[in-house]
């Protein structure tokens, strides 16, 4: 998966407050969580961090309160580099920073105060690292950039960064367009980089440009300033992931113009189609206006999953598909087993999805309680791990994680990225652990 920041600064407008995506969902939840919190404390009492009962003993933090920096409020994306990992962290004062570790316990920062390369990649204006993705041996790393453009950086070790997109190089921010605020989703398929953009203020829809490792030379792919007869979501103002699955490469659309997100595809990098979303057999949103962001894709036992956020607060949904073009709802409207929101109050987003061993597991945002984790062997039936009734309570035990926009797999454990305002947070689920223990 590629991980905007992720999601992840692009902004919509979402019941009269600035929703950030991805990493930038942190402007809404900030005004919600204020709104909410005398009413939500009512309903489920916080639990402060030193507070939390884990009677599993699996879960442990590895990082809090931003890794010493309170503005650092939220880690995503998170990728596996050469034997370590590394997570993004979302600062709009001085700009984003990264952290590094090589056991998933002991971290340190590689950009940010102290480091090499200051926070921003020297820039503050590049508030967050939305995608990070691996490819011709280096990490590339995406950003969100509404002054100069995106910029797009790679590093051979996660320490000495070259600018590839932006001010000074042959390819300016945005490539070569401004109103692409943010390069948010990052793929690799069939030797090639493929970048997906975002934009607040862009009237002309998304775009996607390839990178030729051999030539490295960056070709547009879609967009309506080119004239390339592809019809490619003319109407989205982000794309918010991508997947390669079944010999197809996929991204995930948010904040369509017209509601509703969609699911597009192609085989060869230049033709596309759209498998969710006009002209379809399925409607945007699968019907639902208000589903207008799909956060997160993932590959699992034979099908495609799409995490889905709903702008009208009515609850997430989950959609799955065997090829790619027939859909079913897990997570949703009937026939599915769980109602929006897995029926849960303030479930408004599920935005992450990993997969560990023989198990799919999910993150959601809930401002109301704190966010959620579930996980499930077959896609179909899910088990809470982190809730209301669960061994942890909601948030990890703390309402002001309110999202867990980050899932990853490392060295046989799972790591969530979570949003907070006093700090994101990343937390570690010890390895040998199986839904139904």
């Amino acid at each position: 998966m590629a991980r905007p920041d992720s999601r992840r600064r692009v902004f919509s407008q979402i019941g009269g407050c600035s929703l950030g995506v991805r990493v930038s969902l942190l402007s809404i939840l900030a005004v919600a969580s204020a709104e909410v919190l005398a009413v939500a404390s009512a309903e489920e009492p916080t639990a402060r961090i030193e507070e939390i009962a884990d009677t599993t003993g699996r879960w442990n933090r590895v990082v809090q309160a931003g890794f010493g920096d309170s503005e650092v409020g939220l880690f995503d994306p998170l990728v596996k580099f050469q034997g370590m990992l590394f997570a993004g962290g979302f600062d709009e004062n001085k700009g984003c920073q990264l952290l590094r570790s090589l056991d998933g316990t002991t971290w340190e920062r590689v950009i940010g105060p102290g480091t090499a390369t200051p926070s921003g990649f020297g820039n503050p204006h590049n508030e967050s690292i939305n995608a990070l993705v691996v490819f011709d041996d280096h990490l590339y790393a995406g950003t969100w950039n509404e002054i100069d453009g995106a910029e797009l950086w790679r590093s051979p070790d996660g320490m000495t960064w070259t600018l590839v997109i932006g001010h000074g190089v042959p390819m300016a921010g945005g490539f070569g367009k401004q109103e692409n605020s943010g390069i948010t989703a990052l793929a690799v398929f069939r030797d090639q980089l493929f970048a997906g953009t975002g934009s607040l203020y862009c009237k002309d829809g998304v775009e996607v440009w390839s990178l030729h490792a051999k030539s490295q030379t960056w070709e547009p792919i879609a967009g309506e300033r080119f004239a390339l007869q592809t019809a490619f979501a003319r109407e989205s103002k982000y794309l918010l992931d991508a997947e390669v699955f079944n010999g197809w490469l996929y991204f995930a659309t948010g904040d369509q113009r017209t509601g509703g997100s969609e699911i597009w595809r192609t085989q060869e990098g230049r033709f596309w189609e759209a498998t969710v979303g006009s002209p379809s057999a399925y409607r945007a949103g699968m019907g639902h206006v208000s589903h207008d962001m799909i956060f997160d894709l993932a590959s699992f036992k034979g099908y495609l999953y799409a995490a889905v956020w709903d702008r009208a607060s009515e609850g997430g949904a989950l959609w799955r598909s065997p090829d790619g073009t027939t859909w079913e709802v897990v997570v949703g409207d009937l026939p599915a087993r769980y109602p929006m929101g897995f029926g849960l109050s303030g479930n408004v987003g599920l935005v992450s999805l990993a997969v560990l061993g023989d198990q799919l597991f999910l993150g959601t945002t809930n401002i109301d309680h704190g966010a959620q984790l579930w996980a499930s062997h077959d896609g179909i039936i899910w088990q809470c791990l982190v809730g209301p009734e669960a061994p942890v309570r909601s948030g990890f035990g703390d309402i002001e994680n309110s999202s867990i926009f980050s899932l990853l797999a490392f060295r046989g454990q799972l790591y969530a990225g979570t949003r907070n305002d006093k700090g994101g947070e990343i937390w570690k689920l010890s390895a040998g652990f199986t839904a139904t223990d």
